[in-house]
């Protein structure tokens, strides 16, 4: 308000300024409004049991995880189950058969040594050929023993023989053919071992330490290390 104004004028300058400051409380008021109209007010009671329902839904969730994770983890377990029982089923199988396949391969051998060339022979062949495949395809894999060094992991040996034309500790012989089934040790190759020292008995047995029936190829290292 303006000092030596007449008193007029002064009360048209102070109803001017209590407009100004009421629009000012007005505007004031409208902007805190709308937080006043979203606050809530609870009783202490039901602000804990609010709390409480929110304990339960994080425990509920926790265990919710927890669950679907053991039923992940079942999931896997039984399928690793169904893959091995099938893998064991096979095997089970499969070495039943080898003595077949020792038959077919005797039998490919008579024939070659008879000079044998009809369509019996060519029929045998055939079949033989068949059940090979077949085999190889289910995971069968045959030891390639002879000419190469002896290996108590895949190959049994039943004797020596005095030898100079191969090294010392070389397969000479193959008595029966060895296999892998998925590249574990189904059947151990039966072979003659060559010695080169002049007093080797010849046909002397060898004490050799074959893979047990379904132990891995891989596990060579761990039983030398264990040695």
């Amino acid at each position: 308000m303006r000092e030596g104004a007449s008193p007029h004028k002064k009360e048209k300058y102070k109803r001017r300024d209590d407009e100004r400051e009421s629009s000012e409380e007005t505007r004031l008021d409208e902007s805190v409004r709308p937080a006043q109209e979203d606050a809530v007010t609870i009783k202490k009671g039901d602000y804990q049991a609010l709390l409480d329902e929110a304990r339960k839904i994080e425990e509920y969730t926790d265990k919710l995880l927890r669950q679907q994770a053991e039923f992940e983890n079942t999931k896997k377990r039984l399928s690793r189950e169904t893959v091995e029982a099938i893998d064991n089923a096979n095997r089970d199988l499969i070495t039943s058969l080898l003595p077949v396949l020792d038959n077919f391969e005797r039998a490919l051998n008579t024939l070659d040594s008879a000079g044998s060339g009809d369509r019996f022979s060519e029929g045998v062949i055939l079949i033989y050929k068949q059940l090979k495949t077949v085999l190889e395809q289910a995971g069968l894999q045959k030891i390639d023993a002879l000419n190469g060094e002896f290996d108590p992991y895949k190959h049994e040996a039943v004797s020596h023989v005095v030898s100079g034309e191969h090294p010392d500790n070389t397969v000479v012989e193959e008595m029966q053919a060895g296999y892998l089934f998925r590249k574990r040790l189904l059947r151990p190759s039966l072979v003659v071992v060559s010695k080169q020292l002049a007093d080797a008995p010849v046909g002397e047995k060898e004490d050799a330490t074959p893979l047990e029936e379904g132990e891995g190829i891989g596990d060579e290292n761990a039983k030398t290390e264990n040695e």
